[in-house]
Order: structure tokens, then sequence, then C-alpha cells
């Protein structure tokens, strides 16, 4: 004889709900979670283990908040989003669909996370930034204002995305690298070190290479004015030129190719200069 599934909220014995705060529908709140103020948990909704949901936050769908993450405010987790570790949501924030925050993230202020989306480590999203798709936002890095990063791309260690910035794709921003304006980040970049970037002439990609079929990114660069990312290698154009002909002397197409590269970007480069 199978089990009559049961129907209602469920709170474990060590959970608190507290003052005016509600759990419906088929949402469970279990371990030592905390649910107080005017907040809700309903749907299929999860809060376990030491975590936290407060103010007039709603947690509904089949999200689950856990460890000893922390939600409040208005702040919003639906669909079959998670909030874990110690993570924080708050303000007005939302993160929704299948999107994970994690580790000691934020996500905070109108910031929305969507779609298979994952914030983890000490990294904050803040402002009105949108993270959807399978984006990835890594270390310390931030993504604010009106920015957007999207598709697969990757921003990483103290890498920063703002104002109508937008990274797409598979690009990467790692390291200290600033990305802002209204500039798009798209294709295959990489943008890091200490780069800046804030308008198209900012970068440039060329690709795919003839033996490794990478594509190869030259950046503005705070320290060393144009960086060039090929690979594991980083530097200057020079350095650039230098290791391909350590690396290709004995493969005189390829050389040629990345001497072309080294002379494009010089030459791109030189009439951004010109053009200021």
């Amino acid at each position: 004889m199978s089990k009559q599934k049961v129907q209602g909220p469920y709170i474990g014995s060590n959970a608190v709900v507290a003052e005016t705060a509600r759990v419906e529908g088929e949402a469970r709140v279990n371990g030592s979670a905390r649910v107080d103020g005017e907040a809700r948990v309903d749907g299929e909704a999860r809060v376990d283990g030491k975590a936290r949901v407060t103010g007039s936050a709603h947690i509904t769908g089949k999200a689950r908040v856990t460890e000893s993450a922390w939600v409040r405010g208005s702040a919003q987790v639906t669909d079959s989003a998670h909030i874990t570790g110690k993570a924080r949501v708050r303000g007005s924030a939302q993160v929704t669909d299948s999107a994970v925050v994690a580790g000691k993230a934020r996500v905070t202020e109108s910031a929305w996370v969507r779609g298979s989306a994952q914030v983890g480590d000490s990294a904050h999203i803040t402002g009105k930034a949108v993270v959807t798709d399978s984006a990835r936002i890594r270390g310390s890095a931030q993504v604010t204002d009106l920015a957007v990063v999207a598709g697969e791309a990757r921003v990483t260690d103290s890498a920063r995305i703002r104002g109508l910035a937008q990274v797409t794709d598979l690009a990467v921003v790692a390291g200290a690298a600033a990305v802002g304006g209204s500039v798009q980040i798209t294709g295959k970049a990489v943008i890091c070190g200490d780069g800046r970037v804030s308008k198209p002439g900012d970068y440039l990609v060329l690709g795919p290479s003839l033996i490794s079929h990478r594509h190869i990114t030259a950046h503005r660069d705070e320290k060393i004015g144009v960086r060039v990312n090929a690979g594991c290698f980083t530097g200057t154009i020079d350095e650039f030129a230098a290791a391909a002909e350590r690396k290709h002397a004995k493969d005189p197409q390829q050389l040629a190719q990345y001497k072309r590269f080294a002379k494009f970007f010089c030459e791109h480069f030189a009439a951004m200069d010109a053009a200021e």
C-alpha cells in the first residue's frame, strides 16, 4: 500500500517561525532555520539548516535556502533557485529559475540572478545588474549598475563589470580588470590583468590561430598599456611577438600569422590613440 502524500506546510521541531511570518502550501522549514518578520515561505519551497528568511522576503516555487544563507528585505527567491553556504540576498533582489548563489556571495539592491547562472565565493551582484543564462561569477568579482553577464561568460578574481557593460557568449573577465561604459565583451574575448575596457576600441579579438585554433585578445591595460592574451600567455605586444618567435620558429606559417596579429594590434591601438 503506497504512502499518501502529506499535504500542507511543515515546521520542524527546532525551526522558528516568528512574528507575522507565514509558511504555507507544501513548504518546509527544517533544522534550526528561522523565518520571521513578514516573510513568506510557500509553494514547495524549503528552508533548512541554519538559514534565515526575514523582513518581507518571499521564498516560493521549489526554491531552497540552506546552510547559513540569509534572505531578507523584500528579496524574492523563486522557481528552483538555491541560496546556500553563507550567501546573502537582500534589498529587492531576485534569484529565479535554477540559479545558485553560494559561498559568501551577495545579491543586493535590485539585482537579478536567473537562468542557470551561478554566483559564488565572495562575488557581489548589485544595483540593477543581471546575471543570466549559464554565466558564472566567482572570486571577489563585482557586477554593478545596469551591467549584464550572460551566455557562458565567466567573471572572476577581483574583476568589475559596471555601467551598461555586457559580457556575453564565452567571454572571460578576470584578474583586476574593469569593464564599464556601454561596451560589449563578446565571443571568446579574454580581458584580464589590469585591463580597462569601456568602449569598443579598447579591445580586439583575432583568430582562430592556424594550429591551436584559439582566439587572441588584445586590450587596454592600466599597467602595461596594451595586454595580449593567448592561451596561457599574457603580456605586452612585444612580448607576444617574442614568444611567438621562440615557440613557432619551426612553423613559418603560424609564426607569420602571429606576426600579422602583433602588427595589427599595434596599428589598431595607435589609431585609437590618434583618434583621441
